[in-house]
This record gives C-alpha cells, structure tokens and sequence, in this order.
C-alpha cells in the first residue's frame, strides 16, 4: 500500500509556499504491463513537484535548478502547460521532458514522456485518439533518440519502446526492435518471453494492453 501526505513546500524559485505530495512507503501490488514498469506503485501526480505560482517543475521544487529560470519563461514552455485538451498531469509530464530534453537529459526526458501518456489514460473515446497518439508518438521519438544514443544499455527502454510501437500500430517496426533486443538480451529469460509475445501480438496486429502474467501462463501453457 502506498501512503502519501501534502506537506507545505518553499519554491528553491520563487518563494512561493504550496501543498506537494510527499511519499511516506510504496508497495506495488498490481500487474505489470508488458513494458514491465513497476513505477505505477507510486501514482502519477507523486512522482514530480509543481509550483503552483511560477510554473516550476522538479522533483523536489525546493531545490533550486539554475538552469530553468530563463526555459520557465519561455512561451513553449508555457503553451505546453497551457494546453487544455490533456489532463492537468501529462500537460505537466510534457513540459518537464520538454526542460529535460533542453538539458540534454535524454533518460529523464523519455521517462516524463512516458508518464504523460499515463497521463492519458482518461481519455477513451474515440474522438481522443489523435490526442492520446500524438503523446504517444512523442514517447516514442525520445525512447527511440534514446536508445540510439546509448544503445542498448538497459532492457527495460526496449520493452518500453517495443510495446509503444505495438500499441501505436506500428507493428514491423515493433518486430525489428524486438529482434534486436532479442539478440542482446537473450540470457535474461522473462524479457525473451515478452520480447517473442510481444512479436506474436504484433503479427496478429493487437494494439491492446496485455500483462507480463498473460506471457508467463503462456509460456506455461506451450511446456504443458
């Protein structure tokens, strides 16, 4: 169980007093999906700090970023934050990873990405879907500059890239990705069961979400 409380924080920027979310103790009890993210432990909105009166977002918005005054400002910093057709959370995501992404944080700036598609997860209906892709599509450009640029170094971005690729339709480029990551992960034996489930949804063309517990039954139905 996860316990988290509101404690009343200075802004490192402005001065400016508000309520932020603090985590006591997290206890991750749901399923994984297939990018294998355990992260949903802790939700969303306590995972980043947001001043309500500058704009300033961080971790910690105590601790003063030196690099951030001028990017805050700024008027494409502000249009992200001001763009109402998505939830609160992901426009907030989105603005972190745009910051992230000028710091030439490329890791942090994917993840923020991520975490703004969650934060898209309210919006079901059909007429949402050319919003929810587009934050999708933005995940996918920063995973895919990531792992360009440094290769692949950890198993779980392939997951994560893999399963955004699926679930965007783009089905050919999921298999070549998951292939890869095949070659280079193949002695860790959970991330080669999801990688080739991951393959067979792609071709039957299933852009659904689908759970890590799906491919470990399936694996055990195919032994049996």
């Amino acid at each position: 169980m996860t316990r988290i409380i509101f404690e009343a924080s200075s802004c490192a920027l402005c001065d400016g007093v508000s309520k932020q979310p603090k985590v006591q103790s997290s206890f991750f009890t749901g399923e994984m999906d297939l990018d294998s993210r355990r992260h949903m432990g802790v939700p969303l909105f306590a995972k980043i700090e947001f001043c309500p009166h500058c704009k300033y977002i961080a971790r910690d918005i105590s601790v003063k970023d030196h690099n951030v005054g001028e990017v805050i400002t700024s008027e494409k910093y502000i249009e992200i934050l001001s763009d109402h057709r998505y939830p609160e959370i992901c426009s907030i995501f989105r603005a972190a990873a745009y910051v992230k992404t000028l710091q030439n944080d490329i890791e942090l700036s994917a993840l923020y990405s991520l975490y703004a598609l969650w934060g898209c997860r309210g919006l079901t209906r059909k007429k949402h879907r050319v919003r929810v892709q587009r934050i999708r599509k933005e995940a996918i450009d920063k995973y895919e500059e990531l792992i360009s640029l440094k290769g692949l170094f950890k198993y779980e971005n392939s997951l994560v890239l893999v399963d955004l690729l699926r679930r965007s339709g783009f089905f050919q480029e999921a298999i070549i990705h998951a292939e890869k990551a095949l070659e280079k992960w193949s002695d860790i034996e959970i991330v080669n069961q999801i990688l080739k489930f991951q393959i067979c949804l792609c071709e039957r063309q299933d852009i659904d979400l689908h759970m890590v517990s799906e491919v470990v039954n399936n694996d055990r139905k195919s032994i049996s």
